[in-house]
């Protein structure tokens, strides 16, 4: 499947403001990058490809710490995902992500902003 590039900023309107964050961002900006080399299809749930990630984040429950979802649209603190790579996950659910690097702030803040305008499955052209 192939996407055109997603930078937020060259996405701005004619106002000058870039729309929401989506998950062609996310996906190009913080998972490609730092995250699939060890969560793909054939490695380690969650699957953090695009077309994984399109399908199995939101509203899913982690297979590896159950009863938690791994992003909650709107409410970052209550997403898995987001508590591992910002480093305020619980005793109990494991590592920061990804292990032995955390991500920087600046893709922390992208996947934030994702889950906080509503964590969209889709690409904006």
């Amino acid at each position: 499947m192939a996407l055109a590039a997603c930078d937020p900023v060259e996405r701005e309107d004619a106002g000058g403001t870039p729309p929401p964050v989506d998950l062609c961002d996310i996906s190009e900006q913080v998972f490609e990058p730092s995250c699939v080399r060890c969560h793909d299809a054939d490695s380690s749930p969650p699957d953090l490809t695009l077309e994984g990630a399109s399908a199995g984040l939101v509203n899913v429950e982690s297979g590896s710490y159950p009863g938690r979802l791994l992003v909650l649209p709107g409410d970052p603190a209550g997403s898995l995902l987001y508590r591992k790579v910002s480093g305020t996950q619980a005793a109990d659910e494991g590592d920061v992500m990804p292990i032995g690097a955390a991500l920087p702030a600046d893709q922390v803040q992208l996947v934030k902003g994702w889950i906080e305008g509503g964590a969209a499955t889709t690409c904006t052209p």
